[in-house]
């Protein structure tokens, strides 16, 4: 137990070496490797030397956080990992990474311990494996526990192999062979654990792979010590933030039926990668466990669909629809899905579908009603007696309501509402409102209607939005059980986020300037002009010139960049690049067209287009056409 001097020492390190802003030496790291990983010159100022001493910070803060975490847990000891695992992660370039070092797992497992999953699985994404033990620790760190298990399979088959070949000889007693079964042993208990929620000897492989990792404190290997003592860290924390006993809890307060919908879900969970629940997925299942319905306002990429999913499960199969003589559903219940968009109408109700498949005797019925704003032949389904979700967009829902609401909403349980945010327009714009056509009037009375529906049938409403963070507290109280609801609100944010800019200059030639990476700035104190954190010339100029007005100008430039980001990486990936065109696609769609034409003769980045005759795409490409010319294909980009 470290006492308050060591405790203060490790908060001062924080402090000083983890704060808001990159220190200059972590901001010119960074810029070293985004070069390299451009292939652009790197600067001339970074060092072998700075190097190690960035390592050393990050070795530092890694100590100094986990002494917080055991001491002062409601501390800020996460910006400590937060900070150790990007250095370690900047320095796992093959370019900076000292030989042998296993700094691409490490920085892995920092992340996993600091509870940024996501960071974790997109670092080791883009990296490859050379022995069959970093490939189970590396999939073991990604999550993904499948195939955990199938390594772990293939290790033990390679094993049985070699001792059949050469034999064991019972005198010689190989440590670092027994030590490393041994902790195969260990992660193959945990994974047990995470596929079926029995306990069994999961606490005691905890426990063992912490004393295991004490045997490499004297390791001819500088790094083995750290990276076994993150791996028994990391694995304490996939037990303490699994879904099982989440699971479990909501069984207590669901029907039977939905009880074992449950354990469904948890079982498909694991095979799909989501064996575990992020932070604020934990705070949203609190309140699945209560009655009152309740706003969740997270980041994107929280996991707030999770959430939504088990409120669905709970809602299909409530009491309210379930006749206790037979068993079967009777006056079938029904889950309201409100989307702003068809588009995402259509992305939920393909998620959904997969993530329902299997979970009762019954097939779950997800209908795709998405928009429109009157009544029609396809909404036959509220005569049907079978357990359904229903997704359909704001305007749909509120006409829904209107024409039919007599017929169905005794029978709603649950009501999702996605992008809560743009249902809960001021009082004042009703009022305001002159056009009978306007969306916000229908979302105004959306939500009035929603609200007296709710008080005459007590069903309940679950709303997610990942960009209300200052309204959230209003909408809890608009949405909630009175004017004390409280929103579920999280920080957490599992991906990183960078903010700058992309310049072209007349000449056509690109520079990209970043200005904050996770809301940190990115500064260098006191430094030469060239070691700025920005990259030079990432891709080569572009072939025409900035042609046109302010409106068209730009159109080249944009394309030109897309295709020189999307090109495939060194290490073998090709990044997902989206151009947001809102309104007026077909002028810029044009342009793209003769833009490709004009530039055939050029040598083209290799970016991964898709065919426009593969059946299985699922990203359309972008046409452009007039009415005096073919239909032609511009371009698409892979997602």
């Amino acid at each position: 137990m470290a006492n308050n001097i060591i405790l203060d020492i490790a908060q001062s390190v924080r402090q000083e070496r983890a704060g808001p802003a990159l220190l200059p030496i972590q901001a010119k790291l960074y810029s070293q490797q985004l070069r390299l990983e451009m292939s652009r010159p790197p600067l001339t100022s970074f060092s072998l030397k700075h190097q190690y001493e960035c390592l050393n910070d990050a070795i530092l803060l890694v100590e100094c956080g986990l002494i917080e975490r055991d001491e002062a847990q409601d501390s800020e000891w996460r910006s400590s990992l937060y900070r150790a695992a990007q250095i370690v992660e900047w320095l796992s370039n093959a370019s900076l990474r000292p030989q042998n070092a296993p700094l691409h797992l490490i920085s892995a497992a920092i992340y996993q311990v600091a509870d940024l999953p996501a960071m974790a699985l997109g670092h080791l994404n883009r990296l490859h494996n050379d022995s069959k033990t970093s490939v189970l620790l590396s999939t073991f760190l990604r999550g993904d526990f499948p195939a955990v298990i199938t390594a772990i399979n293939n290790f033990w088959k390679d094993e049985y192999s070699e001792n059949k070949k050469f034999g064991e000889d019972e005198n010689l007693i190989n440590i670092s062979l027994l030590t490393e079964k041994h902790i195969v042993m260990c992660i193959g208990t945990i994974c047990a654990y995470l596929k079926t929620g029995n306990l069994g000897l999961t606490q005691r492989a905890i426990l063992k792979l912490k004393n295991l990792a004490k045997t490499y404190l004297h390791s001819r290997d500088p790094y083995s010590y750290l990276l076994a003592r993150l791996i028994a860290i990391t694995a304490q924390k996939f037990v303490e933030n699994c879904l099982w006993p989440h699971i479990n809890n909501l069984k207590e307060q669901s029907s039977p039926r939905a009880g074992q919908a449950l354990v469904q879900f948890a079982h498909a969970s694991f095979i799909s990668k989501r064996a575990l629940v992020w932070p604020a997925q934990a705070a949203g299942i609190k309140r699945l466990l209560h009655e009152e319905s309740f706003v969740l306002c997270t980041p994107t990429g929280s996991g707030k669909t999770t959430i939504a999913t088990l409120g669905v499960i709970q809602g299909l199969f409530a009491d309210g629809g379930i006749d206790d003589l037979i068993g079967e559903v009777t006056a079938s219940n029904l889950v309201l899905y409100l989307v702003p968009s068809r588009a995402l109408a259509a992305e939920v109700e393909q998620r959904l579908s997969i993530d329902l498949m299997g979970i009762d005797a019954k097939p779950v019925i997800v209908t795709g009603l998405y928009g429109g704003i009157d009544w029609g032949p396809t909404d036959a389904w509220v005569q049907h007696d079978d357990p359904a979700i229903v997704i359909c967009t704001f305007e749909k829902a509120d006409a829904l309501i209107r024409y039919l609401g007599i017929l169905f909403l005794d029978r709603v349980r649950l009501v999702v509402i996605d992008e809560a945010h743009m249902v809960n327009e001021s009082h004042e714009l009703f009022s305001r409102t002159k056009n009978v056509s306007s969306r916000s009037l229908h979302l105004e009375q959306l939500g009035m209607r929603l609200l007296q529906a709710q008080d005459h049938n007590h069903f309940k409403i679950i709303a997610l939005s990942a960009v209300a963070a200052q309204a959230a507290p209003a909408m809890a109280r608009w949405l909630g059980s009175g004017p004390n609801a409280e929103p579920v609100t999280s920080n957490h944010r599992s991906t990183r986020q960078m903010i700058g800019k992309l310049e072209v200059s007349t000449t056509g030639k690109f520079s990209i300037r970043y200005a904050l990476m996770d809301g940190q700035k990115l500064v260098f104190d006191r430094e030469l002009s060239e070691d700025t954190p920005y990259v030079p010339s990432p891709f080569a100029p572009m072939p025409s010139s900035l042609e046109g007005g302010p409106d068209i100008r730009m159109r080249a430039p944009t394309l030109w960049s897309a295709l020189n980001l999307a090109q495939e990486r060194n290490d073998g990936l090709r990044p997902a690049v989206l151009i947001s065109i809102t309104q007026n696609i077909s002028p810029f769609a044009k342009t793209c067209a003769d833009l490709m034409d004009h530039w055939q003769n050029e040598i083209l980045p290799n970016y991964s287009a898709i065919d426009v005759n593969d059946s299985a795409c699922v990203v359309p490409p972008v046409f452009s056409t007039t009415a005096n010319e073919d239909l032609r294909p511009v371009f698409a980009l892979r997602r």
